[in-house]
């Protein structure tokens, strides 16, 4: 039986189009290898704590803490470990002012500890926070600084985008930045043309984005032992801040350990004098 004419001049059309849906299908798989090739990789990075329940009934400290309550509930922990408080402290132990990014085609390269440049801020002057500036190496002495604002509040503003050349080792002025760049003890020149993006962080920014990215689980239902773990671009750096994070945390209970001695002693002290008066 032959196909009816309709279905005959259906099928000719699309036999006649064929390098059309090739095509799409050349460009559908390169567009895919090309997002994977330049995608930035994400890494997830963690550690574990022991969180060990006190158990001293048999000291005094103990028996305060059996009668005022329970003094290291795990979900407790798993709160102070996610607390702002105890994050802020990380960052500030870590001090993470600036952050480095290699300028590539697609996507820009983290350069945790490999910075290109040391930064020092003008004493008395304020840097601009969280917007990038491009610095492009112009020659062993030199550099061009570029500013160009991001959304619509900059541009409605007085601020300006700008490009400045500029001296290694002499300051930067400028209306929203004041800082010196000197290369590196021990490192070396980048080559002219090379380009990098500086931001000064602000802390409550680096604070809220940890606290998002960072997870606090038990291992098990009755498990004593907590896992952290944060997904990032950067390992390094996500590592360093899970490892200040815990020191910071067994710093946070040593010092309420001490706060609940000495407040342990000083009702002790407290009953034996009234006790003296009494006699």
């Amino acid at each position: 039986d032959e196909l009816p004419s309709s279905t005959k001049e259906y099928l000719y059309r699309f036999l006649s189009l064929w390098y059309w849906f090739a095509l799409s299908i050349i460009l559908g798989f390169g567009g895919g290898y090309l997002y994977y090739l330049y995608q930035q990789p994400v890494y997830q990075v963690g550690t574990t704590i022991l969180v060990k329940q006190d158990s001293q009934s048999n000291s005094i400290i103990g028996f305060f803490v059996e009668n005022w309550g329970t003094y290291s509930l795990i979900d407790n922990q798993i709160g102070i470990i996610k607390s702002y408080t105890l994050s802020q402290q990380t960052m500030q132990a870590l001090k993470w002012r600036v952050s480095w990014y290699k300028v590539g085609i697609f996507t820009h390269e983290g350069l945790y500890k490999s910075e290109p440049f040391d930064v020092a801020e003008t004493p008395g002057k304020q840097n601009m926070e969280g917007v990038p500036l491009v610095i492009k190496v112009l020659s062993p002495s030199s550099f061009m600084v570029s500013f160009e604002p991001q959304t619509k509040f900059y541009r409605k503003s007085p601020y300006a985008a700008f490009s400045k050349e500029c001296r290694f080792g002499v300051p930067v002025t400028t209306p929203l930045f004041h800082f010196t760049l000197t290369v590196k003890d021990g490192g070396s020149m980048p080559e002219a043309g090379a380009e990098f993006i500086l931001t000064f962080n602000n802390s409550d920014a680096l604070v809220g984005s940890y606290l998002g990215k960072l997870n606090v689980a038990k291992l098990s239902e009755n498990s004593e032992i907590l896992s952290l773990t944060v997904k990032g671009n950067e390992p390094m750096r996500d590592l360093d801040y899970l490892n200040e994070l815990t020191k910071t945390y067994i710093q946070y209970g040593l010092n309420e350990k001490n706060k609940t001695s000495e407040n342990a002693i000083r009702f002790i002290d407290l009953q034996l004098s009234s006790v003296g008066d009494s006699l």
